[in-house]
């Protein structure tokens, strides 16, 4: 790292009489009066990353970098999208002049922080009355690590330079104002940026970029953009689009910027403005090199000012372009680039590159492409600009900078194809080559990724791989790294296709199955269903499939239900055969009826109940007593069924039933008008009985319901008298834990529309989910053991979403459950 701060400080000092700065006094302002503690997670390094995912937990970063601590090869990731506003933000990394003076009173972001593609937004440093004095501006002040896959939005900054001893310092970018390490895949959109620097003092280093300040020496920056506005006041220092200054053999390849730059024009100042890059460094050094990139702002002022570059100043510059207007400098302008810097440091070339703006203005040098004015000066091959230039002073013709007529003429495009075919330009019919940093097309990866979002993660055995795969996509691949964007995409897919289900649950199969070989098959007259049932069986089933295992399960408790016991042998019988006793039921009764499985029965075996109240009834009391009269135990099944087991005499079954009683409906609830929605579903379920009203006269259908609730609703519906239960919701729990409609937990605490419908699934017996939930923009907020049970719902009718959301997580409100309830009970009809 010390290597690397130094080379930085070198390519400084070697510019200090050329660039104007300005440095800050440092904002004390906390992360609104409260820094977080620790980072999310992680230890910092590469396989187990500290993780970020608030402003607080950067703020805290910031802080640390601040007091000194430069995390070194450590490493960094953010977890989700950060939102800064409201806050005054201090950069990480927030002092740098002092070192680049042989001081020690600096900080340093030394670590690599991968953005994940996750935006950090409203980022705000200094206000237009009171602008920021610092030497440093941005989300970092200064960095020496790998920045990658972050995305900016909205950054504002208003700064003033830094004036030290004589010297004024002021680097200023939206992601750094320094950077010694390589920057990767990271964006600015919506910059607006105001710089200025004092009026005296001799400029040691006064860089703006709409990406970054100053790159230092053997760095790169890839595949990366800027959009905005940038103004600067004081006509002084390198101000590009995307960056102010590269150090020496630095890169910058497949990225551009869209950025309107507005710089004062003082002649005292000598500001170097590009659309892409303010300057070079005036190194010899064919190893600083910007190639396939484009810049699409217009260049308002300066002294030397181009729609690609202010000065070449030793960059080798290919396969770019550049189309917006340049206006208003004070010594030189043109479309591409300002000035070749002076003879002395004419070491650069441009190749394959055109532009298209117009030059407009008073400067006293305008050029169609780049002002070359002495002879041995930076070569230019295969180069035009637009038509409507040519009229433009352009001296040294033999410079290859033509019009586009003169190129296309030439052969401009079959020359640059020939040279390098993978050079990442596209070709248009009749039109200019379009640099590769256009951006690649993930149509197939975001297919991928809604594929695998489709699926329930835990109906597999191992979802990592799909996981890693997602999370391993980059975003903001250009054009010519699209083989790489298809590749995730593959990816991905090949993920998903090695996918193993899950086996699904057999223990009900299996119980029934022990229960049924527990039987003795000559004890009963026919035991071939229960046979059949079990020979059904198939076990290959995975967990999608886990409704007809259940189905399998209910078959063989069905056909043992249905097993008829043979009659009692007679006198001549042998002694071992057992006794059979009667069961009596009265058949049709008063308000319901009663029937009995099997009429008679052995000591020991079990007899079902079936009860069936009329409408507007439910069963009150249910009395099973043996043939002295003693009470028999009996056990509620759920839906009407009841068991106990025989006793060694005939046995008296008898229901009573009693009226439902009525609740005020439709409009004698005042909070209830006729012209409601869910109004008929209120007078549906307080005429079945399933709820009551808040009060005398009250509904309350916006409050919310609870869990408790369901279960007895449910119970109530099943047949079972959930009358003087204590506590109130006692035996609707015992019920729904019974029969498996829920696990019984939290019956206090308020239902959500997901748990409604899954212990509604539930109820009706888990049946196959046939519908789909692509309809809805928020399908994925479904909770994976929900998924079934809501596809279920809406295939039936029984729920159908508001404004196409399901709203899975909100509390379910007493007008949602009526309504639900309703078109459950018709649907199960």
């Amino acid at each position: 790292m010390k290597k690397r701060i130094g080379s930085l400080f070198l390519v400084l000092a070697l510019c200090l009489s050329l660039m104007p700065m300005t440095v800050l006094a440092e904002d004390a302002t906390a992360w609104d009066g409260s820094v977080a503690t620790a980072f999310a997670g992680g230890s910092g390094t590469e396989n187990d990353p500290y993780q970020i995912d608030d402003g607080a937990q950067l703020a805290y970063l910031a802080s640390e970098v601040n007091k000194g601590q430069t995390y070194e090869n450590s490493y960094f990731v953010l977890t989700a999208d950060i939102n800064l506003a409201n806050h005054d933000w201090t950069r990480i990394g927030n002092s740098f002049s002092d070192a680049l003076f042989g001081g020690t009173n600096y900080s340093l972001f030394a670590g690599n922080l991968d953005g994940k593609g996750h935006t950090v937004s409203n980022i705000s440093i200094g206000t237009k009355s009171t602008p920021l004095e610092s030497d440093v501006f941005g989300l970092f002040g200064a960095t020496g690590g790998k920045i990658s896959n972050l995305n900016l939005d909205g950054i504002t900054i208003y700064g003033t330079a830094k004036k030290v001893s004589s010297r004024i310092i002021g680097l200023a970018g939206a992601l750094a104002g320094s950077a010694s390490g390589p920057i990767e895949n990271c964006h600015v959109t919506k910059l607006n940026l105001t710089m200025n620097t004092p009026g005296s003092g001799t400029a040691a280093a006064y860089w703006i970029g709409g990406l970054v300040g100053a790159l230092d020496g053997s760095q790169h920056i890839e595949e990366c953009s800027a959009s905005g506005t940038i103004k600067e006041l004081s006509g002084k220092g390198s101000i590009g689009g995307l960056i102010g200054e590269l150090g020496k053999a630095a890169k910058i390849t497949y990225s551009h910027a869209d950025v309107a730059l507005d710089v004062e024009s003082d002649s005292r100042g000598g500001a170097d403005v590009g659309g892409l890059i303010g300057k070079g460094n005036g190194e010899n050094n064919p190893k600083t090199v910007i190639s396939n990139c484009y810049a699409t702002g217009n260049v308002t002022g300066g002294a030397y000012s181009g729609g690609f570059a202010g000065s070449l100043w030793g960059l080798n510059i290919k396969n770019c372009y550049a189309t917006g207007d340049v206006t208003g400098a004070f010594a030189s302008m043109a479309t591409f680039a300002g000035t070749d810097a002076p003879a002395a440091y004419a070491y650069g070339s441009v190749t394959n590159c055109y532009t298209t703006g117009k030059v407009v203005g008073t400067a006293s040098s305008t050029y169609a492409f780049m002002q070359q004015d002495a002879t041995a000066r930076s070569p230019i091959t295969n180069c035009y600009f637009a038509d409507a230039n040519s009229a433009i002073k352009n001296p040294n013709e033999t410079a290859e900078s033509k019009t586009s007529e003169e190129m296309q003429t030439e052969g401009f495009k079959d020359a640059l194809n020939a040279e390098d075919p993978a050079n990442g330009w596209i070709f248009r019919e009749k039109e200019a080559p379009l640099c590769g940093a256009e951006s690649a097309d993930y149509t197939a990866v975001n297919a991928a990724i809604a594929k695998a979002n489709a699926l329930n993660k835990d109906n597999y055995k191992d979802f990592s791989a799909v996981e890693v795969a997602v999370n391993a996509v980059v975003r903001g691949k250009v054009i010519a790294k699209q083989a790489e964007v298809d590749a995730m995409a593959a990816a991905i897919e090949s993920a998903i296709s090695e996918l193993v289900s899950k086996p699904a649950d057999y223990t009900a199969v299996d119980a029934a199955i022990a229960k049924a070989n527990a039987l003795n098959k000559n004890d009963y007259r026919d035991f071939s269903a229960v046979e059949k049932a079990i020979a059904d069986v198939v076990r290959d089933k995975n967990i999608t499939e886990q409704s007809q295992v259940d189905a399998m399960a209910k078959a063989i408790e069905d056909a043992i239900a249905g097993l008829v016991p043979r009659p009692s042998s007679s006198s001549s019988s042998s002694s071992s055969s057992k006794p059979s006793y009667s069961v009596t039921a009265p058949g049709a009764t008063e308000n319901g009826s009663v029937t009995v499985s099997p009429k008679n029965a052995t000591k020991g075996s079990t007899v079902t109940v079936t009860v069936k109240p009329d409408d507007g009834y439910q069963l009150d009391k249910l009395t099973v007593a043996d043939a002295k009269g003693g009470a028999i135990s009996v056990t509620d099944k759920g839906n009407g069924k009841y068991t106990f087991t025989m006793p060694a005499s005939k046995v008296t079954v008898t229901p009573i039933f009693v009226k439902i009683a009525q609740q005020p409906t439709g409009k004698t609830f005042v909070d209830v008008d006729k012209s409601d929605w869910f109004a008929d579903a209120v007078v549906y379920v307080t005429e079945k009985g399933l709820m009551n009203g808040t009060g005398s006269d009250t509904f309350s259908p916006n409050a919310s319901t609870t869990r408790g609730m369901l279960m007895t609703v449910l119970a109530r519906y099943a047949g079972t008298d959930t009358t003087d239960s204590t506590p109130w919701y006692q035996k609707g729990m015992e019920w729904a834990k019974a029969n498996g409609v829920s696990d019984g937990t939290n019956p206090e605490v308020n239902i959500t529309r997901e748990q409604l419908v899954t212990m509604l699934y539930r109820y009706a017996g888990s049946p196959k989910a046939n519908g789909s939930l692509d309809s809805f923009s928020d399908a994925a907020s479904v909770s994976s053991y929900a998924v079934n049970a809501m596809q279920w719902a809406v295939a039936n009718g029984i729920v159908n979403g508001s404004n196409g959301k399901l709203n899975p997580q909100n509390n379910a409100t007493r007008a949602e459950v009526a309504a639900i309830l309703m078109r459950f009970c018709e649907m199960s009809k």
